[in-house]
């Protein structure tokens, strides 16, 4: 009985030590702004958007990630963002932080508000900029994109059609 709880106690205080390590690998990502630099130039070098991130926080907990307020994605050269979000949280897993790789499997908008235009040729332009970034398709030595969902509360989306026969909606 005294091995059993010694063997528990010993994976417990490992987990524990693990879950402790993990948090503070993702914090000094988080901390020293790698992260949110690779994002903004990733987004920006591969389309023609502009983007303004507000200040970034770790979330801890059930669910842990990184919080990013006042998302906003502009086209070159227009003054009025396409997509405007009060706060972003991209959830990641902490596992694979111990090979300094950071994987983020889920994305959540509060609040979204989204200008969605469809051109003469019936292609939603801005979507077709987003789906297309080398950021969701290639694998990069220290940051990994696995997106398994994508969650708005309380969105806000305009949309107009220019396509031959469409509307304004």
């Amino acid at each position: 009985m005294r091995k059993v709880l010694k063997l528990i106690g010993f994976i417990s205080a490992t987990l524990i030590l693990f879950l402790i390590v993990s948090s503070l690998a993702f914090y000094y990502l988080i901390r020293v702004g790698e992260f949110r630099r690779f994002l903004v130039d990733e987004i920006q070098n591969q389309t023609d958007l502009k983007v303004q991130l507000g200040a970034a926080d770790l979330e801890m907990g059930l669910i842990t990630g990184i919080v990013f307020r006042d998302l906003a994605l502009s086209e070159t050269g227009e003054t009025q963002p396409v997509i405007t979000a009060e706060r972003i949280t991209a959830r990641v897993a902490l596992l694979p932080l111990l090979r300094r790789q950071v994987i983020v499997y889920e994305i959540r908008l509060v609040r979204p508000t989204a200008r969605l235009e469809r051109d003469a040729e019936g292609r939603f332009v801005l979507v077709d900029k987003l789906l297309n970034l080398p950021l969701l398709t290639q694998q990069h030595n220290e940051f990994s994109f696995d997106l398994h969902s994508l969650k708005a509360d309380g969105a806000d989306i305009e949309f107009a059609d220019h396509a031959p026969g469409g509307g304004v909606g």
